[in-house]
């Protein structure tokens, strides 16, 4: 009895993961443009020949995009996407996909680390160098999302000054002009990445 208790225990964690699957097959087709190469008809060797991926894990990732219905069958051994509205936007086009990258290249692996972590009695260090710009990209996104709710709440109560700590690449300073923006910023690589862009 213990033992099946233990299985239908193990059974329901997996089942939890499962929108995991959803997330991991999302941020793979960002990052590789794969959506963007299935937008129409094409087989799994003309999309590993043309972005040069291992054609056997290109396989497996169509497999499961055929299994949660983010691809379908397009005849003739070709696949296309399924569902598109669901799916990120292809990059620089104010994708949801910088969210998925930031979660699973830098979230969730420092989860992962939490038990090394508590073991070893140490912590794990922001790369810079590495997610600096992923950071940045995710909160320009975000401030462009909750900017009418912020602007109205900046209107409405008159505020002539805003402190903006965390500033990114200034998406508040550009959509405030009348607004005197104290900007925040401790990232280096986005500190030069700003000093380089002309105010607007």
């Amino acid at each position: 009895m213990i033992d099946v208790m233990k299985m239908i225990t193990a059974r329901m964690y997996m089942k939890r993961n499962e929108p995991f699957l959803s997330s991991w097959h999302a941020y793979v087709g960002y990052e590789l443009d794969l959506f963007k190469a299935f937008g129409r008809p094409m087989s799994k060797f003309d999309v590993a020949d043309a972005l040069q991926l291992d054609e056997d894990l290109l396989e497996q990732w169509i497999m499961v995009g055929l299994s949660i219905g983010h691809l379908k069958e397009a005849g003739r051994g070709r696949y296309k996407i399924a569902n598109a509205w669901k799916l990120p936007k292809p990059k620089g086009n104010n994708s949801s996909g910088v969210l998925l990258k930031e979660m699973m290249e830098l979230h969730i692996p420092t989860l992962l680390q939490y038990p090394e972590m508590m073991r070893e009695k140490s912590r794990s260090h922001f790369d810079e160098e590495k997610h600096a710009p992923t950071v940045a990209e995710t909160s320009r996104l975000l401030e462009v999302l909750a900017m009418p709710k912020m602007s109205k709440k900046i209107r409405d109560n008159e505020f002539k000054q805003v402190l903006d700590i965390g500033c990114g690449k200034r998406a508040i300073s550009r959509s405030l002009p009348n607004v005197f923006l104290i900007p925040i910023l401790r990232a280096l690589k986005s500190v030069r990445q700003l000093q380089r862009k002309p105010s607007s």
